[in-house]
């Protein structure tokens, strides 16, 4: 999970490649929040993703005569947006999440399998912030990190 809120803030801090993706960029989410679910004092602002490990458990598909060497990982992620000048708070979470689906679907990530689709709701404290979520799930070999996408 350390890795994926790494690779995604770099992911942000990377203008050329956001712009890649959407044609009409103008920095909006140059400042990207990406952490952890639930930290002890968290900061807040936004737009951000926060990440939470929803399953970790043996994968029993994976076996040798070690024992079970991998684990299924499900990884939920939530992203958080408020109105910009350009975009509705709905609209900014859309882009948002085309630039991470983008993202988790080249070279390293992309055995990552999504499941469902974005599922995007008001802030209940806030209704001007919207938060879209994210679901993927893998098979991680305990050795060498290798990503194998489940079935």
């Amino acid at each position: 999970m350390y890795q994926l809120i790494t690779d995604l803030t770099d992911l942000f801090a990377d203008s050329e490649y956001i712009q890649s993706i959407l044609d009409d960029y103008s920095g909006e989410y140059e400042n990207m929040l990406v952490k952890e679910q639930y930290e002890l004092y968290p900061e807040i602002r936004y737009p951000n993703v926060t990440i939470e490990e929803i399953e970790n458990v043996n994968a029993r598909q994976f076996k040798d005569d070690s024992g079970e060497f991998a684990s299924n990982l499900g990884y939920q992620l939530d992203i958080s947006c408020s109105q910009t000048e350009n975009y509705t708070a709905q609209q900014n979470v859309r882009r948002v999440a085309q630039v991470i689906n983008n993202y988790l679907q080249k070279d390293k990530y992309r055995c990552l399998d999504r499941v469902g689709g974005l599922v995007i709701s008001p802030l209940e404290t806030d209704p001007n912030i919207k938060t879209g979520h994210l679901r993927y799930t893998c098979a991680v070999r305990h050795d060498n990190n290798t990503i194998y996408r489940r079935y």
